[in-house]
C-alpha cells in the first residue's frame, strides 16, 4: 500500500515508520533541514540536561556538609582553637575583648567555602597574631552544637540561614568545631584589641580552671573539645 502526500512530493510506504527518498530536490531539503534542527534541539536539551543535573549535584553535595546544613537551621560555624605549645605542655588561652570575666580558647566563625584548617590559622593570625612558620595544624574534630540564650538571637547575620523565611533572626546559635595546634610558644603574642583584652601561655591544669567561668554549656563545649584532642593526643604519645 502506498500513498502521496500532496505538495510535499515524498513517498510513504505502509508498513515503514520513516519516510523514503523524496523524489524531487526540493523534498531532500526540507528533510535534511528537518534532520539538522532536530539533531540540534537533542544536542541542545542534551547539554541542558547535563547543566541542570551538575548544578543539582552541586548543591546535594553541599548538603553533605555539615557546616552548611549548621547554616540552615542558624547555626553559625566556629572554630575553637586549642593551641598547644610545640615542646611544652602549654596551652594558649584569651580573655575576649567582649567579656573580661572569662577565658577562652581562641575561636572564629568559618567561612561558607573555608576549611577548618584555614579557619584556625585565620583565626590565630588575627585574634593572637600567630601566622606562617609559627604555628602547625594538626588534627580537628567537631564538638557539638550550642543554642544561644534569646537575647543573643541574631548577633550577627548569617547567610543562608532558611529562619530568614519567616523569622526576625537569621541566627539562633552556633556550631563548634575544635581544632589542635602545635604553636612557637616563643613567638610574641600581638593580641587584636578589637577582639582580645589579653592571652597567656598556661599549664593544662591552669587551662581547664580557667574556663570555669564560662557558662555551663559552652564550658561542656570547651571540655568535650579538649577531651578529644588533647587527652586523645596526649593518649597516643603514652608508650604502652
Amino acid at each position: 500500500m502506498e500513498r502521496r502526500l500532496e505538495g510535499k512530493n515524498a513517498l510513504i510506504t505502509g508498513g515503514s515508520r520513516g519516510i523514503s527518498q523524496p523524489s524531487a530536490s526540493g523534498g531532500c531539503e526540507i528533510v535534511g533541514r528537518q534532520r539538522q534542527v532536530m539533531h540540534g534541539l537533542r544536542v541542545a536539551l542534551a547539554g541542558e540536561r547535563h547543566v541542570i543535573d551538575s548544578e543539582w549535584v552541586k548543591i546535594l553535595f553541599r548538603l553533605f556538609d555539615r557546616k552548611v546544613r549548621l547554616r540552615l537551621w542558624g547555626y553559625r560555624p566556629e572554630v575553637i582553637c586549642l593551641v598547644k605549645a610545640a615542646d611544652k605542655e602549654r596551652f594558649l588561652i584569651t580573655v575576649p575583648a567582649t567579656n573580661r570575666a572569662i577565658w577562652i580558647p581562641p575561636q572564629e566563625g568559618i567561612a561558607l567555602n573555608e576549611t577548618i584548617e584555614a579557619a584556625a590559622h585565620r583565626c590565630l593570625e588575627v585574634e593572637v597574631g600567630l601566622t606562617g612558620q609559627s604555628v602547625q595544624f594538626r588534627r580537628s574534630t567537631w564538638v557539638g552544637k550550642r543554642r544561644l540564650p534569646r537575647e543573643r538571637w541574631g548577633e550577627r547575620d548569617l547567610e543562608y540561614s532558611l529562619r530568614r523565611i519567616d523569622q526576625p533572626h537569621s541566627m539562633i546559635g552556633k556550631g563548634y568545631y575544635a581544632a589542635l595546634i602545635f604553636a612557637d610558644d616563643s613567638v610574641r603574642l600581638c593580641p587584636n584589641a578589637a577582639e582580645i583584652h589579653c592571652c597567656e601561655w598556661v599549664s593544662g591544669e591552669q587551662f581547664l580552671a580557667r574556663i570555669g567561668g564560662n557558662v555551663p554549656d559552652k564550658r561542656q563545649i570547651i571540655r568535650v573539645a579538649w577531651q578529644r584532642l588533647v587527652s586523645a593526643y596526649a593518649t597516643t604519645k603514652t608508650p604502652h
